[in-house]
């Protein structure tokens, strides 16, 4: 009996030992292990959490180990209805990582409470199950950006050209520049009337956006330039757009080009006597040509039938001369003395030609005899005699 009472003593005290460091007396909790998070819409942004473990125990206290096979986290906001993120995975050193999630919709601007909940992997861990209610654990601010908008007007480049480019603050990531849909609009400084209108996607912040605007306004004239900038919704909630707005600009003046083609306001008299004139200015024209081409002077020799009616025609033009000059004069070249005249007395009748002083006389040649008889000739006493013959 004593060894059954010593026997049943021992598994007591076992038992109370075993009871004393069993896992599930071990106090768990969740709490934040960051600072609270801070960040713009759409940038990233994190918060961590710690679970951990505590066990009361004869002779002190310890805290188990917490890992991955500890159990699961689920976040939940109170601001948005559902569950934020479930099932994150317990670190090795019992942290976890509360990020966006990407398919969630993205916190709009604002403050959010969050509360975590651990839940063991099974009862055989020794933990409990905990939640923690963690206030003011996000805050999101608005994405401001700037529209750097301009419009070039030379005439050079055609119509106006619209260049659009959205620049966030410097910490911006390029990658959360959201896309989104530029509404455009034109109409005159002066006026009220819409003259164009246009809807563009801008489906990238990486590249500016370049839009060429209609041909059809009134050159040198100053316009304004009506741009809004509407972002996607996933977007819209967070996104404040400056700069955008009424841009003035005025069009450039007509180049070159346009003002050859461009209609010009002419009476209808105006545009006939110039008509009128122009062709009485062609058909002066046309007569003072042909009686220039009738007054060239022809080549020596050459004759026509028709040289005495042209030379009485174009007798008084001296009024065409004063306006084309008067039409050169080509000389004719000296005319050859036939080989017979060679006797002083043909060469002596001309005139107007001096005499060559320079010329040596050559001796050889004979004189010319003036009274040399024809032998040919038959005597003047035949000739008389015949005359005073009696008539048979």
């Amino acid at each position: 009996m004593k060894a059954k009472a010593i026997a049943l003593a021992l598994v007591g005290g076992l038992a109370l030992s075993l009871a004393s460091v069993t896992p599930a007396s071990a106090v768990t909790t969740v709490a934040p292990a960051s600072e609270p998070a801070v960040a713009t819409f759409g940038d990233a942004w994190m918060l961590e959490l710690e679970v951990s473990a505590t066990l009361n125990a004869e002779g002190g206290s310890y805290s188990p180990p917490i890992n991955e096979a500890s159990g699961t986290v689920d976040v939940f906001i109170e601001q948005v209805p559902g569950t934020f993120l479930d099932n994150l995975t317990v670190q090795s050193n019992g942290r976890v990582f509360v990020t966006q999630p990407p398919g969630q919709p993205l916190l709009a601007p604002g403050t959010y409470d969050l509360r975590a909940v651990f839940t063991p992997s099974s009862p055989e861990t020794g933990l409990q199950t905990a939640q923690v209610r963690i206030p003011a654990a996000i805050t999101i601010t608005p994405l401001e950006l700037t529209a750097n908008i301009s419009v070039v007007t030379d005439a050079s480049a055609g119509m106006p050209r619209l260049t659009v480019a959205l620049v966030g603050a410097g910490e911006t990531e390029l990658s959360a520049l959201p896309p989104g849909v530029w509404n455009l609009s034109v109409r005159e400084a002066a006026g009220s009337e819409t003259l164009y209108s246009r809807q563009v996607l801008q489906t990238s912040a990486l590249d500016p956006l370049v839009v060429e605007l209609t041909d059809d306004l009134r050159p040198d004239v100053d316009h304004v330039l009506l741009a809004e900038f509407v972002p996607v919704a996933e977007y819209a909630a967070g996104v404040v757009v400056t700069g955008a707005g009424e841009i003035p600009f005025r069009t450039a003046p007509k180049g070159f080009g346009e003002l050859l083609v461009s209609p010009i306001d002419v009476p209808v008299w105006a545009l006939i006597v110039a008509l009128v004139g122009l062709a009485a200015g062609v058909a002066g024209l046309v007569t003072a040509l042909v009686v220039r081409a009738r007054r060239a002077p022809r080549p020596v020799g050459a004759t026509t039938e028709g040289d005495a009616a042209d030379t009485a025609e174009t007798t008084d033009v001296a009024d065409i001369e004063e306006l084309f000059g008067a039409p050169e004069e080509v000389e004719a070249p000296e005319p050859v003395a036939p080989a017979e005249a060679e006797s002083g007395s043909d060469v002596s009748s001309n005139d107007d030609a001096e005499p060559d002083r320079d010329a040596e006389p050559d001796g050889d040649a004979e004189p010319c005899d003036e009274t040399e008889p024809n032998d040919e000739a038959e005597p003047e006493g035949d000739a008389e005699s015949e005359s005073d013959a009696p008539i048979k």
